[in-house]
């Protein structure tokens, strides 16, 4: 009886007492969720937030292995003259001392490399394609030093657009490579047409005629020119020289040595000369 007693005066004890535990868990349930629900909400803004960071900057800075960046197909490598030299020796001679170049170019991804790939490191070789900074990335080459790069994913439209807008901020007039690039955007497609190209570019309609006919001349033209400094006046000449001309001009080109022709108008006076 007494056994039967203490379990009988026991057991309203414990019973207490699991009811206070179980009403206390569950009044902590509702706060954890609570609490679960908030910390969601914080993640959810941060990862707003971070898709439009995203959204206005796509760019990123990052130092890649000057291999890894390939030249585009429409991009002219032509010789420089000697105030180009000039001028690439200094620029060099500044990166060397610097290490790497202070002015990063700018690329593009390729294939299926993304920025997130190349901020990982998993590149390979010709994993970017140059959109302007060549004289840059050339220095850095040659020098062996990684060359700092802006990467952006970038159209065909956007990537000839930039081209172009850095291209015209130098003070030298360099045709073939301006008109090679908006040629290769008209024969692609992403310009319908040269006047629509100027539009889309920002350029003079003439601005953007004038490089295209000299780049649609034979190559052999182009190569008397590759040591000296063109002018649009020069341009005009040889364009006009070609169409009364053609293939005289270009013969002549292809057999005449210019390398004593120390300027534009000399190189031209030895072509006219030459078809007349």
């Amino acid at each position: 009886m007494n056994s039967t007693e203490t379990t009988s005066t026991e057991r309203p004890d414990v019973a207490q007492s699991s009811r206070e535990s179980t009403l206390g868990q569950e009044g902590q349930a509702p706060k954890a969720i609570a609490t679960f629900l908030h910390d969601f909400a914080l993640a959810r803004e941060e990862l707003e937030r971070f898709q439009k960071l995203k959204q206005v900057s796509r760019a990123v800075v990052v130092a890649l292995d000057p291999r890894e960046v390939r030249l585009p197909k429409w991009f002219r490598t032509d010789d420089m003259d000697d105030e180009s030299r000039l001028a690439f020796d200094a620029l060099k001679e500044s990166i060397s001392q610097h290490g790497s170049n202070v002015q990063p170019i700018k690329v593009s991804p390729l294939g299926s490399a993304n920025v997130d790939d190349l901020l990982l490191s998993k590149r390979d070789i010709d994993c970017c394609e140059l959109v302007f900074g060549f004289g840059r990335l050339r220095a850095c080459r040659e020098l062996g030093l990684p060359v700092m790069a802006i990467v952006e994913q970038l159209s065909q439209v956007e990537q000839l657009s930039q081209f172009v807008v850095d291209h015209c901020c130098d003070r030298r007039w360099r045709p073939w490579r301006l008109g090679a690039a908006i040629n290769h955007g008209i024969d692609s497609g992403a310009f319908p047409s040269i006047r629509k190209a100027a539009e889309i570019l920002s350029l003079r309609l003439i601005d953007a005629s004038l490089p295209v006919s000299l780049d649609r001349l034979p190559s052999e033209l182009r190569t008397a020119f590759r040591r000296v400094q063109i002018k649009p006046r020069h341009a005009k000449a040889l364009i006009e020289a070609y169409a009364r001309h053609h293939d005289p001009l270009a013969r002549s080109a292809s057999r005449m040595d210019f390398s004593s022709c120390k300027s534009a108008n000399a190189v031209l006076a030895k072509l006219l000369g030459s078809a007349t």
